[in-house]
């Protein structure tokens, strides 16, 4: 996994996932493997949604809109501009890939920057 990690900006590798990932949906042993290690192989191979044999795997549920945000900034092409991620973004989450953005008010006011 953590050369995985080191490559993952890789296409081919990006590509490999996948394809393991479908191989593992196609034998059933997906539903041997827990979410939030699919979570892990479906960011790696590029994706944000995955449907397993057992369950959609989305990896951005749990994740407040700034940590969504930063991952779609980090799956996109290094030379693709900022307006390119914002569009992305938000056609993920006018679509419904995205749940609504919350923000912890409570760590803001708690915050030594105010």
């Amino acid at each position: 996994l953590a050369l995985l990690v080191s490559q993952s900006s890789t296409p081919i590798i990006r590509q490999l996932v996948l394809k393991q990932l479908h191989e593992w949906r196609d034998s059933g042993y997906d539903a041997l493997i827990s979410e939030d290690r699919l979570k892990i192989y479906v960011l790696l191979s590029g994706e944000q949604i995955w449907e397993s044999s057992t369950r959609t795997i989305n990896v951005c549920d749990g994740l407040d809109w700034l940590s969504s945000f930063a991952l779609y900034l980090r799956f996109l092409p290094p030379s693709a501009p900022l307006d390119q991620a914002v569009a992305v973004f938000q056609e993920a989450f006018e679509s419904g890939e995205l749940m609504v953005p919350s923000i912890d008010y409570r760590r803001i006011l708690n915050s030594s920057e105010l």
